[in-house]
């Protein structure tokens, strides 16, 4: 069987185009044949407008990074040592996204001390809704969300900014990369993009909302001041 594909026209048999079939569902009449995978919700594509994004420098063809569990121990070892033990999974076209649970930050990207870094009334992360919630009714100041993009798809973010409203639409993700999808080989070409969601809280009424915003420091900036940059540019 073969679907539309708007980057290239594959048959059904690609497990990559099997997990990016769930993201097609609803657009182009896909029925996917995913077998025992445990299927991962979609992200949505294009990816929201981002306060800042940046590539990482990893060669995802060198040895022990061609699979996609590989690329995931990579990300998740970095993400454990920088405090980010709670994530979610989506699809996204020929990959996979890891979004972080929300943080407060300072104004330059500095992750807030313990306890006000990762707010009580968050709660425990098992949906992007579930990790964006508690975003909107923590005290004021500066919040982050980084979600890795692993793809050798364009990851173009032109869509409208993700806001309170986005985030209750989304679906459940998963806690880990199924097995089946983390056995496949990446695709020719295949990247981790850092995309930076950034809202800023300005007062603590429970009715205001926290605004995305454009980040005032790079992306780059942001995943240095995380902790995750060392980790996550060298080979």
């Amino acid at each position: 069987m073969k679907i539309h594909d708007p980057f290239r026209a594959k048959t059904i048999h690609d497990p990559w185009l099997s997990t990016f079939c769930l993201l097609a569902l609803t657009v182009h009449g896909c029925k996917s044949n995913v077998g025992s995978a445990p299927p991962l919700a979609p992200f949505p594509w294009p990816p929201p407008v981002a306060s800042d994004r940046v590539t990482l420098p990893l060669n995802l063809s060198s040895p022990g990074l061609k699979t996609a569990g590989q690329v995931d121990q990579r990300i998740v070892s970095a993400l454990d040592s920088a405090g980010y033990v709670q994530r979610a999974y989506y699809a996204v076209p020929n990959g996979y996204a890891i979004v972080t649970r929300v943080e407060q930050i300072e104004k330059d990207g500095r992750t807030e001390p313990p306890p006000y870094r990762f707010s009580d009334e968050i709660p425990r992360p098992n949906s992007l809704t579930g990790y964006l919630s508690g975003l909107f009714a923590s005290r004021p100041g500066y919040y982050r969300i980084i979600v890795f993009v692993v793809t050798n798809v364009s990851v173009d973010d032109k869509a409208p900014p993700l806001s309170e409203e986005d985030a209750r639409r989304f679906l459940a993700g998963t806690a880990t990369l199924p097995s089946t999808v983390a056995a496949e080989p990446l695709p020719p070409s295949s990247r981790i993009t850092a995309l930076i969601y950034e809202y800023q809280k300005s007062n603590a009424d429970t009715r205001s909302t926290a605004i995305p915003i454009q980040s005032t420091v790079t992306a780059k900036v942001h995943l240095q001041q995380a902790g995750l940059w060392p980790l996550l540019s060298t080979p």
